[in-house]
């Protein structure tokens, strides 16, 4: 069963119909099927791909995406499986570091592009950095956004607590409009207000009952502490991490980490922002961008 009421129907979610916005669908080699929405010129001679964090979509990028495109990238923002309007499988395996990983090269792979900066947020951000990790020829530089990967995210564990597996089949019907914009007070710093699209956008997906089951199987099985037994240990391409002054989720030490692992680094405080930095400061994330693209890459 679908639960449409009151939400947004899938055509009606971002790009919804937006002529700037290119959307497909494309299948990896495990059988999934992800959504893929793109932004300027495809031949471009600079590629940025955007990954989401978790309970969030290629939406978080909308600003990002199209300030960029004016830059003359071509920008790329993939709903990671089991959100958006991804496909949402039921077994663990899918939502291990590797997996999610191995599914985005697989779109890469089908849609031509062999290098990019990428640009993580959040959960993203450790996908991000395991490619750098694993495929370090496909990556030409890295903008990390309030990146998990290291330290303890206490919320997360209260999460798994809240949401029981006996009530897996009514969390649906518990997901009530009003719950976004009371986690967004708790995410967002003074940067931005969130408008009502907002709320609309990110409640979306709640309409699937296989989108809730997603975001607390990732809960159980993605690894949030990926950097702290080496598996992230050896990115040799630029990196630039971002962080929110009013980060309630990932404080700033816990991103700093990273400048311990990637040798050529800049750390960039944002003192008003909180977690969601690709919302909340868009501008910024872009100007990172452009600038690791300048920056050479060396071996440590």
């Amino acid at each position: 069963m679908i639960l449409s009421r009151g939400r947004l129907s899938p055509a009606e979610m971002f790009p919804a119909g937006d002529a700037r916005f290119r959307t497909s669908y494309i299948p990896t080699q495990t059988g999934l099927r992800l959504r893929v929405v793109e932004c300027g010129d495809p031949r471009a001679a600079e590629t940025v791909v955007c990954l989401h964090g978790w309970i969030c979509s290629v939406y978080t990028y909308r600003a990002v995406m199209l300030l960029l495109a004016e830059a003359g990238r071509r920008v790329i923002a993939i709903d990671l499986p089991g959100h958006g309007l991804s496909d949402k499988p039921k077994e663990h395996a899918y939502y291990t570091v590797d997996a999610m990983a191995g599914c985005l090269v697989d779109v890469l792979d089908a849609l031509g592009i062999t290098e990019a900066t990428y640009v993580g947020h959040s959960m993203g951000g450790a996908i991000a950095a395991r490619i750098a990790r694993q495929h370090p020829e496909r990556v030409k530089a890295l903008v990390l956004c309030a990146p998990v990967g290291f330290g303890r995210i206490l919320s997360l564990n209260v999460a798994v607590m809240l949401t029981p597996r006996v009530l897996l089949p009514v969390l649906p019907y518990l997901t009530m409009r009003w719950i976004v914009p009371t986690v967004f007070r708790w995410v967002y710093g003074t940067l931005r207000t969130p408008t009502p699209r907002d709320y609309d956008e990110y409640w979306a997906p709640t309409q699937f009952p296989g989108f809730v089951r997603a975001v607390r199987l990732l809960l159980q099985t993605f690894d949030w502490q990926i950097g702290e037994h080496g598996g992230l240990d050896g990115i040799t391409r630029p990196a630039t991490i971002m962080y929110g002054g009013r980060d309630e989720l990932i404080v700033g030490r816990a991103a700093q980490r990273y400048t311990q692992i990637i040798l050529n680094t800049r750390l960039v405080g944002i003192p008003e922002s909180g977690h969601v930095v690709p919302e909340e400061a868009p501008e910024q994330v872009v100007a990172a961008v452009l600038d690791v693209g300048t920056r050479v890459s060396y071996e440590r």
